[in-house]
């Protein structure tokens, strides 16, 4: 993942002993450093984010297929509030505090 790539010494490629502790400490600053941005720029740079990771996301997923139902979740009656895709396919992605505002 990002994170880890970033705990990884350049040269050799030996992980700090310490990397576990210390991603969680960056991904913690991280997402405490998001919560204070307004709603919109959160919005904006977790599409920067998520473009950025979109193979390393897509390539984890896949790794979890076998775990995953197989059934299709449709949300019926729900509508994604970026691209209107209705009914909402996949993952959905609610907001906890926003009324009605969902995301595939």
């Amino acid at each position: 993942t990002l994170i880890m790539q970033l705990l990884v010494s350049e040269g050799d490629g030996v992980r700090d002993p310490d990397a576990d502790a210390t991603a969680g400490e960056l991904l913690m600053a991280v997402l405490t450093a998001v919560a204070d941005l307004s709603f919109e720029t959160q919005v904006q740079f977790f599409g920067v984010f998520y473009e950025l990771q979109k193979e390393n996301l897509q390539e984890l997923l896949n790794g979890w297929k076998s775990c995953c139902w197989t059934m299709p979740m449709d949300h019926h009656g729900v509508t994604c509030d970026a691209c209107g895709s209705a009914p909402l396919p996949g993952l959905r992605f609610k907001c906890t505090s926003c009324e009605d505002y969902d995301l595939c």
